[in-house]
């Protein structure tokens, strides 16, 4: 059975799903994720199977 997960952006005029399991999450610290984040850190999901 595959899940089915919802997002937006903060105003909602973007919206996505995603159907398929997450497999890994990583949240990363490194330099180069800080920058591109604006943030502390970096969080990724990875899923080989899911479809936005």
């Amino acid at each position: 059975m595959s899940s089915r997960h919802l997002g937006s952006c903060l105003c909602g005029d973007v919206r996505f799903e995603i159907a398929g399991d997450f497999e890994k999450f990583y949240l990363c610290h490194c330099s180069r994720c800080r920058k591109d984040t604006g943030s502390a850190h970096g969080a990724n999901l990875f899923a080989s199977a899911a479809r936005l």
